[in-house]
């Protein structure tokens, strides 16, 4: 099948409209929500991943590299994403004209750089979660399958887009306009979204028995839980993205519909990313904004300060000195558990041994003392 010859693309609907007329100058479009949640959530993803690098700069593991990979391919992916912006509109009100050379290789590209991008923003949680919750054999089997499982179900996008999004050999971008193969794409795609449904519900369930068995206050638990229920909204995009792939199988508006399932991908992908960053992010906070003079005035005045004791120290407080508004913070050591990427223990043991001699026998007495040094620190990773 060929176009026809001497005829303006451009003057000619790509598809038919419900009601037979189309609107090439200002018709409906998703263009402004496709740019600015694209452009926000990449922002966003971008900052995410530059204070974890920051707050793990000291000591950097797998996970923390592996983000940072994520975030290149993300950045990339991102990149071909805008540049389909102007498709961001009904099949009908698009010129067949601007179905071109160019449109199908940004297609090709897309498809190919699905694997890279998900397989190493879902990896990159996984990886994560070895080094938080790498207690037990099972946890780290389950971890494994977890990789094992993104590999399998993203990697095959090479080669399938190869055979599906490029022209065969010796024929032109330009002839894909006239064939049908890339609709097979859309059948691998709902497979595809079906998987990502299921690996997304199993990165969200992964930690949480782990974190209910962990000896802490249940509020401390429950703020940990918290920190990876944004993974929920990565399902909810999973499970959109699933329903928007089912609609593509039939339907007269692909590219309306297309758009919808590039943004719920997009949505997808940089939560992934944030997910895997919202441990540092918690630790940044507490580090920088949660002990800092101003924010702990502000938490005072707003639900009130402890108290002090007029009378001055009493026996149930040790002696301690109570902070107060203004006053310079009482150096002390940590007695919680944050998250972070390093374990620091700072504390030297000495023992003595004291032995006399009774009328009854022999006692020998040992004295042991420990000093934790003002670097030490007890947290969980």
């Amino acid at each position: 099948m060929s176009l026809p010859e001497g005829i303006d693309l451009c003057a000619i609907s790509a598809g038919e409209s419900p009601d037979g007329t189309f609107n090439f100058k200002n018709p409906p479009t998703l263009k402004p929500v496709y740019i600015s949640v694209t452009a926000v959530l990449l922002a966003i993803s971008v900052i995410m991943v530059s204070g974890r690098f920051y707050i793990n700069r000291n000591k950097l593991h797998s996970a923390d590299w592996c983000v940072v990979v994520a975030l290149i391919f993300n950045t990339a992916f991102t990149g071909v994403v805008l540049a389909q912006h102007n498709y961001s509109r009904h099949l009908w009100d698009i010129p067949v004209c601007w179905f071109n050379a160019w449109y199908f290789k940004i297609l090709f590209v897309q498809a190919t750089f699905f694997a890279p991008v998900f397989s190493s923003s879902k990896a990159a949680i996984f990886l994560l979660y070895r080094q938080l919750f790498n207690v037990k054999k099972s946890v780290n089997n389950a971890i494994n399958f977890g990789l094992i499982f993104t590999g399998i179900m993203y990697l095959p996008n090479i080669p399938l887009a190869a055979v599906f999004e490029a022209p065969a050999a010796g024929k032109s971008w330009q002839s894909l306009i006239t064939e049908t193969k890339s609709h097979k794409m859309v059948y691998w795609g709902l497979v595809q979204s079906s998987l990502a449904v299921l690996l997304d519900i199993y990165i969200f369930v992964l930690p949480l028995p782990t974190i209910a068995k962990l000896h802490m206050p249940l509020g401390r638990r429950v703020q940990i839980a918290g920190v990876f229920t944004t993974a929920l909204i990565g399902i909810v995009a999973s499970v959109l993205s699933l329903v928007y792939r089912v609609q593509l199988l039939d339907t007269r508006d692909a590219t309306w519909v297309s758009t919808l399932v590039t943004l719920c991908a997009v949505i997808e992908n940089n939560v992934a990313i944030i997910v895997s960053c919202m441990p540092a992010l918690a630790h940044l906070l507490k580090l920088h904004i949660g002990d800092s003079r101003v924010f702990k005035s502000l938490r005072s005045r707003l639900f009130g300060s402890y108290g002090s004791n007029k009378s001055g120290p009493s026996e149930q407080d040790g002696g301690r000195v109570m902070p107060t508004i203004g006053s310079a913070p009482v150096p002390r050591r940590r007695e919680y558990y944050s998250l972070t990427d390093r374990t620091l223990f700072n504390t030297q043991v000495s023992a003595s041994e004291h032995t006399v001699m009774p009328e009854s026998g022999i006692i020998r007495s040992i004295a042991i003392s420990q000093d934790v040094g003002k670097d030490s620190a007890e947290r969980l990773v």
